[in-house]
């Protein structure tokens, strides 16, 4: 009996592209693509270029289109398309029966793969956001460098200090401990004050502080997507997101 298999792997298309090319790796040793039949002849997969990091080498090239798979008869294929309104990773064929499982623990594993070496998790991002308030999952995040920001710029009243201590930078810093005494990692921190004060430059201190101890940043280019982040960032946990001009998220600016 042929089945019409569709399997998500959900998150980032970009990320669980990525996850699914090393899945096939792990699995079989290889992923190499083969021409999708079509009307107008076979078609070549398409090659998309991932970008894994924030320096121009950091990238790896990802065939999206048909798989052949050992113990699966016809080819799968690999599709982006729209899941709830969103653009999601899709894995499909037509498989036997006997062959499903073969294809679910592909997706299994590259759904494992994904919590466990995500291209995004420990990085610093800069997401992109719709007029509608909602993160533009079509578009590649932006990787922040990070390794030439100096945290020793940074320089604040000793009591505005001890504030950004306690409530950011000794959560990132010491996570395990503050877990082991049940001090909980959950905290909101606003910003207030003229420009040239240092709010971007604690963020951008932030960001460094992040990365180094493994840690997602994620910089919202419009304050108006900070409910969809916040979904987001529960996927690449532990995460701190940042927002700036919080005040424009409402119309009546007073």
């Amino acid at each position: 009996q042929i089945l019409d298999v569709v399997e998500h792997v959900p998150g980032y298309p970009f990320d669980a592209a990525v996850a699914f090319l090393k899945a096939m790796q792990q699995l079989y040793g290889w992923a190499s693509p083969v021409p999708t039949p079509g009307f107008f002849g076979p078609k070549n997969p398409d090659l998309i270029t991932v970008a894994t990091g924030p320096n121009s080498e950091d990238s790896l090239q990802v065939p999206i289109g048909s798989f052949r798979v050992p113990g699966v008869e016809n080819a799968i294929r690999t599709v982006i398309d729209s899941h709830d309104g969103q653009p999601t990773f899709f894995v499909v064929g037509k498989v036997r029966k006997k062959e499903h499982d073969v294809l679910r623990e592909l997706v299994r594993l590259a759904k494992s793969i994904m919590k466990s070496e995500s291209i995004y998790r420990g990085k610093a991002l800069r997401v992109p956001v719709d007029d509608d308030g909602e993160l533009r999952r079509d578009l590649q995040p932006a990787f922040i460098a990070t390794a030439h920001i100096n945290p020793d710029e940074l320089v604040l009243s000793r009591d505005v200090q001890m504030q950004l201590d306690t409530s950011l930078f000794t959560l990132v810093r010491h996570t395990a401990a503050c877990k082991e005494h049940k001090i909980p990692l959950k905290r909101g921190v606003l910003l207030e004050g003229k420009y040239g004060v240092g709010k971007s430059l604690t963020a951008s201190v932030a960001s460094k502080v992040c990365v180094d101890n493994g840690w997602t940043f994620i910089l919202l280019d419009k304050v108006q997507g900070l409910t969809d982040a916040l979904e987001f960032a529960k996927a690449y946990q532990p995460a701190v997101v940042f927002a700036e001009d919080i005040d424009r998220s409402t119309e009546d600016r007073d």
